[in-house]
């Protein structure tokens, strides 16, 4: 077994000693699957080649089931109980961010209806305790509708403000201190004041602050694509199609994630 203790014979005092190692996540492989039909005359009519671009919007499409899966994935058990996810819903592949806030760690911050610098600066990561304290590791997912509520808070710097040298990741639009803002499409703007989707009251959204090293995605299969043409239908279709896994890192005791909710939409 993988060794996390001291051995005394090595003259340590290991009273004060914190043992810490990560835990060993179940990494369990899930299929995501997207697919494309389109007629032989579509293929020979297009002005452009078809199938690659076919190809690349399967691609972005599982992309996408993944992203959704992430942040909302809920295999275990529901926490979104208007619209529990079926065994095809792509939210089934695996247990996501919102469900380990939402089921064990309680790390969330009531807004009260509007987003404060301070909620960003200090109370988030305040909710994450010593995974707060490094903002360099942090990273901000919200909403749309969170997003441009952010633009106009003191603390957040837009691209404009901090300057043609800043360094951009991909999808950062802004950012708060040294954490980026990576909006997503995928978190809800549908939720209760609980930060829940409940299918009564539809006007509230979330930020969800994320410690990037919290998290693991595993590949068991990249993207494959293959065509198969039907002539019977004069129809080629493309399917896409990828085995992959996602796990909390560190256990549900370790708050590698903060919700702030009741924003609202």
């Amino acid at each position: 077994g993988e060794t996390t203790s001291i051995p005394s014979a090595w003259g340590i005092d290991t009273t004060n000693v914190q043992k810490f190692a990560p835990e060993k996540p179940t990494l369990i492989a899930r299929k995501i699957a997207g697919q494309r039909v389109i007629s032989g005359e579509g293929v020979e009519d297009a002005i452009v080649p078809m199938l690659p671009a076919i190809r690349n919007a399967i691609i972005r499409d599982i992309a996408s089931g993944e992203e959704k899966a992430i942040i909302d994935g809920q295999r275990t058990s529901t926490i979104d109980t208007g619209d529990a996810p079926g065994t095809n819903d792509v939210r089934y592949a695996w247990d996501g961010i919102r469900w380990y806030v939402e089921q064990y760690t309680g790390a969330k911050v009531d807004a009260n209806g509007t987003i404060t610098g301070t909620m960003l600066v200090s109370a988030l990561r305040k909710a994450m305790g010593e995974y707060g304290m490094d903002d360099t590791r942090l990273v901000h997912i919200p909403s749309a509708n969170a997003y441009l509520d952010m633009l106009g808070i003191d603390d957040v710097r837009t691209v404009g403000e901090m300057g043609p040298a800043a360094t951009m990741v991909r999808g950062q639009l802004a950012q708060v201190g040294s954490a980026p803002i990576v909006p997503s499409r995928y978190v809800r703007t549908d939720l209760n004041a609980s930060g829940i989707y409940d299918g009564v009251i539809e006007t509230k959204t979330i930020n969800i602050l994320v410690h990037r090293g919290g998290w693991i995605i595993g590949d068991r299969r990249k993207v494959t694509i293959e065509a198969q043409r039907w002539p019977l239908d004069d129809a080629w279709q493309l399917v896409g199609m990828e085995r992959v896994s996602f796990a909390n890192l560190f256990g549900t005791s370790h708050n590698m994630a903060a919700v702030l909710f009741d924003i609202t939409s």
